[in-house]
């Protein structure tokens, strides 16, 4: 397995169900192109934010401990 910061679909397929002569027939001649696209705009990257998380974290377990007497 893998590990990344990153989310993608390699598998994504659609399906664009019509009646349209015109549409059936550009599927068709574009599908591949279609998938293609995409599946390369479906990859989502979230290595920033896991590095801002990470620093939030650590920032917070290295602040000192505030006790409250209750009395």
């Amino acid at each position: 397995m893998i590990l990344s910061n990153a989310i993608s679909f390699p598998d994504l397929q659609f399906d664009a169900k019509t009646n349209s002569l015109l549409f059936n027939l550009a599927k068709w001649i574009l599908n591949s192109k279609i998938t293609q696209i995409l599946r390369e705009k479906s990859c989502f990257n979230f290595s920033d934010k896991v590095e801002k998380f990470k620093q939030d974290v650590t920032t917070k377990l290295n602040e000192p401990l505030v006790w409250r007497d209750e009395n």
